[in-house]
């Protein structure tokens, strides 16, 4: 990851502020890990939403079972959460 994240930090030209010292690349690292936690919860809640929203079609009692597996996929992503 610190390859990737000096190669960002380059393109961003935040080096013309700084130098990349030992300890500013460990700010950066815990940083865009904080960001990488948020992009992928987010998903996974915008993913899990979908599942919602497709299970909400399906509210007439001759579909219920297609409403439980849209209600069961939305649980299983947001669980996926609770995992890390």
């Amino acid at each position: 990851m610190t390859e990737d994240l000096i190669a960002m930090v380059r393109e961003a030209g935040l080096t013309e502020v700084f130098s990349l010292s030992e300890s500013r690349l460990t700010v950066l690292e815990r940083f865009a890990a904080l960001i990488e936690a948020r992009a992928v919860a987010r998903t996974r809640e915008e993913c899990a939403a979908l599942c919602d929203g497709q299970a909400a079609l399906w509210k007439h009692p001759k579909y219920h079972y297609a409403q439980a597996v849209g209600n069961h996929c939305a649980a299983a992503i947001r669980a996926l959460g609770e995992r890390t």
